[in-house]
């Protein structure tokens, strides 16, 4: 009997370690595959979407990324699982500056106006030499030249971006 009690005070001694082990690591994990799917997800959409489902997707993206801390260690939920501050920052300059060219593809100049706003403020964050939205857009022309991306104003007049540095 006292054998049976020791076994079963065992068990459950090891199960309430292994659960303190493994719900941290779970936790993650569910972070690191909402991240993942968000991204892919937000890629498709504004590669092969119409304008509606494509600024959804991204926003989806940017309210991610805007609810998750900078990674710090040791890691906690709620934490993105990769990012410190400059990398988040560097995302969201790029999610931003990708809705503020499908802003200006559909003539929406003020809600593009203040998409490149924040882009700029969150490439400033991220310690961008040149956090202007003339150099996000360069960038993301760059980033995005094998995506079919939306056509912005200033391509549709024949004035296309600077060649990317060598």
């Amino acid at each position: 009997m006292i054998l049976a009690i020791g076994l079963l005070a065992g068990f459950a001694g090891g199960l309430y370690v292994a659960l303190q082990w493994i719900a941290p690591s779970q936790s993650w994990l569910a972070h690191v595959g909402q991240g993942f799917l968000l991204t892919q997800i937000a890629a498709g959409q504004y590669e092969e979407a119409d304008h509606p489902a494509a600024k959804a997707a991204l926003r989806d993206y940017l309210a991610y990324l805007e609810a998750s801390q900078p990674r710090q260690d040791p890691w906690e939920p709620g934490q993105e699982p990769w990012l410190d501050e400059r990398s988040l920052a560097f995302d969201k300059a790029l999610t931003v500056g990708r809705l503020a060219l499908l802003e200006e593809a559909t003539n929406n100049p003020t809600d593009a106006a203040a998409y490149w706003a924040q882009a700029e403020e969150h490439a400033r964050v991220a310690a961008w030499r040149d956090p202007s939205r003339e150099n996000i857009r360069r960038f993301l022309e760059r980033v995005d030249a094998d995506r079919p991306a939306p056509d912005s104003p200033t391509e549709q007049s024949g004035e296309g971006a600077a060649a990317p540095d060598g």
